[in-house]
């Protein structure tokens, strides 16, 4: 693959808000319902979004998305308000270029 056909890619580091007991399979079919109703079919597959980690026991994920569209990804994910029917919300964190330096300062 040619380095101009790669995009450029940034992570979002977010937390589960709420007392709801959600696993990574939920957070992750949550996530691209709301970034489907977002950003459209076509929008989702520019954003070349991903769920990379979730830890379970600290209530936090990464996501991964096309650098020109992070601030929508975030607006996107600050919307959830119920994931599998259960009340939660999800919170941005931050965002990096690396998920190494995410992980390194949710410790």
């Amino acid at each position: 693959m040619k380095a101009t056909e790669r995009f450029k890619k940034r992570y979002v580091h977010f937390r589960v808000i709420g007392n709801a007991i959600v696993s990574e399979s939920e957070i992750r079919n949550c996530v691209h319902e709301n970034v489907l109703g977002f950003f459209g079919e076509s929008g989702m597959s520019k954003a070349a979004f991903k769920l990379v980690h979730f830890e379970y026991s600290k209530r936090m994920g990464i996501v991964r998305v096309q650098r020109d569209l992070l601030e929508r990804m975030v607006v996107c994910l600050s919307l959830v308000n119920s994931i599998a029917g259960k009340e939660a919300r999800l919170e941005c964190v931050r965002s990096s270029g690396t998920v190494a330096s995410l992980l390194r300062k949710s410790k």
